[in-house]
Order: C-alpha cells, then sequence, then structure tokens
C-alpha cells in the first residue's frame, strides 16, 4: 500500500506530492479506506508551530483529527475577538475523551490566555511570517527520491533573499576572538 504521508494539503483541499489532486476525490480520504476498513487512510492533521518563551525557534505540533474541531473553534474566537493566532498567549491542556468504540483518548483544548503587548506583537508578526514563509517549502519523500514542493508563488531565491534579509553576518573576526 502507498505510504499515504508521501502526500499533503494545506487547506485540506488540494493535495500535494503522490497522488495528490483535490481531496475530496482521492481514495485515501474516502472513509473506510484504512486498511481495517474503519476510518481514512489519509489523516487529516493541522500543522500549528508554537514558540515557548525562551526559545529561538518554533516547535511543529501536529493537532490530531480528534482535536481540529477544537482548534478551528479557538481560531474563531480568536477572529471574533480580532486577534489572529499569534497576537495572543495560548493555554493548550488536554481533555478525556471517549469514542462510540469505548476507547478513551486526549483531546487537546484551547484557550486565550492572554493578549501580547503592542512590542511583542509587531515582533511575533515578523516571526509568524517569516515562519510561514519557511514552512511554505516541503520535502515530499517516497521511495528513497526527494521532490520539494514549494506552496506558494515567489521563487526559491526570492523566498530565501526575504527570509536571510532578516538575519545579520556575524563579524568576520579572527578564531582567538570567538567566545567558546
Amino acid at each position: 500500500m502507498r505510504d499515504v504521508n508521501a502526500c499533503m494539503s494545506i487547506d485540506l483541499v488540494n493535495g500535494v506530492g503522490n497522488p495528490g489532486g483535490r481531496c475530496e476525490k482521492c481514495p485515501h480520504y474516502q472513509w473506510g479506506s484504512k486498511e481495517n476498513g474503519v476510518g481514512r487512510a489519509c489523516k487529516e492533521i493541522v500543522r500549528a508551530y508554537i514558540l515557548l518563551e525562551y526559545d529561538q525557534l518554533p516547535f511543529e505540533f501536529n493537532i490530531p483529527p480528534t482535536s481540529r474541531r477544537n482548534f478551528v473553534t479557538y481560531l474563531r474566537r480568536l477572529a471574533a475577538k480580532d486577534y489572529y493566532p499569534h497576537e495572543v498567549i495560548t493555554k493548550i491542556t488536554l481533555k478525556k475523551a471517549t469514542n462510540q468504540n469505548g476507547i478513551t483518548y486526549s483531546q487537546a483544548v484551547f484557550s486565550m490566555h492572554s493578549a501580547l503587548d503592542e512590542v511583542m506583537r509587531e515582533r511575533m508578526e515578523k516571526y509568524a511570517l517569516d515562519i510561514q514563509k519557511i514552512t511554505r517549502r516541503i520535502t515530499l519523500t517516497e521511495n528513497d527520491e526527494s521532490e520539494e514542493v514549494i506552496l506558494s508563488e515567489a521563487s526559491n531565491e526570492e523566498k530565501e533573499a526575504e527570509i536571510l534579509g532578516n538575519f545579520e553576518e556575524a563579524s568576520q573576526s579572527k578564531d582567538d576572538d570567538l567566545p567558546f
């Protein structure tokens, strides 16, 4: 059976990779397509990026299908209050849930802890745009062959120049001047 991770979709409408195309028409997206005949072979996982207070790089947080509705509801609540997700501190907790077969699992629950001050909002807006540019570039791997897919309109060179333009070049000092 084909590795369904060889295809992905940012918008849950169009798949990129193999098989790619419209998700609704893909046989892996249909109910009953899993090997055991229950559920979908393709999972609706939402990628979110979490920046902890003292870290420079975000963590990728894959929100499973069982928590997707909670996440979408949270985003709608933020939008109703006129906030983007990068303008607030989000609290994530777990709640116990049980499916119709009696299997217990955890669901992620999202809530707004507090809004960022204006200075941090501006910094996080720029940071979010930079992360978005990086994450719109994905590498699909199937049968030991890699294929880079760009999910936006700008060329690789334009993106790299834009992203790298936000970094300072290190001074060209001698090795004796290094702090380590």
